[in-house]
């Protein structure tokens, strides 16, 4: 079970810091990434999170840094 976004159970303090769209949004990335990668590899959420490091590589990879748009587009 891979929980992300407003779907996390947690603290008053930890839900304030966590309910910004961006926010919301890399933890559906990498909610999306984990699992993308243990199907792909056909590991077990034990087995992914013993090879955090290549997801969170990947996740690097892959989330935007800035969530803005360029004026005039």
């Amino acid at each position: 079970l891979l929980v992300a976004g407003k779907t996390m159970a947690q603290s008053f303090l930890a839900n304030s810091a966590t309910r910004l769209h961006p926010i919301e949004w890399n933890t559906g990335i990498a909610a999306g990434l984990a699992a993308a990668l243990m199907a792909d590899q056909r590991l077990t959420t034990r087995a992914m999170y013993q090879e955090i490091g290549q997801l969170q590589e990947e996740i690097s990879r892959q989330t935007p840094i800035d969530w803005t748009f360029p004026r005039g587009e």
